[in-house]
């Protein structure tokens, strides 16, 4: 990949889905930073281990539940005092029974 992402922050949403685990060692493979999140700490770890071991950077917050507007909040704070900044918000759908 060209790094065209180099020095861009992703928050993503839902990080421990298969769908996007793909986008954040896609992002990582672009440069990006990434600050993910999940209702299922096992899987968002999953992915945080699968970006560091492709050599990218991500930070998480598992488990997140993003129905409390506390949670998103947290989200973004973490970002903000890992990387100073978001450019990209990528919103990942969560399965019907992740609170289950």
């Amino acid at each position: 990949m060209d790094g065209r992402l180099t020095g861009r922050v992703a928050v993503l949403t839902g990080s421990g889905g298969d769908i996007a685990r793909a986008i954040a060692l896609r992002l990582a493979s672009e440069g990006a930073a990434i600050v993910g999140c999940d209702v299922s700490a096992e899987l968002a770890e999953q992915t945080v281990e699968a970006v560091r071991r492709a050599g990218g950077r991500m930070e998480s917050l598992h488990p997140l539940d993003l129905s409390d507007e506390a949670n998103a909040v947290r989200l973004a704070e973490l970002a903000v005092e890992k990387f100073a900044r978001i450019d990209i918000v990528c919103n990942t759908p969560a399965p019907r029974d992740a609170r289950s």
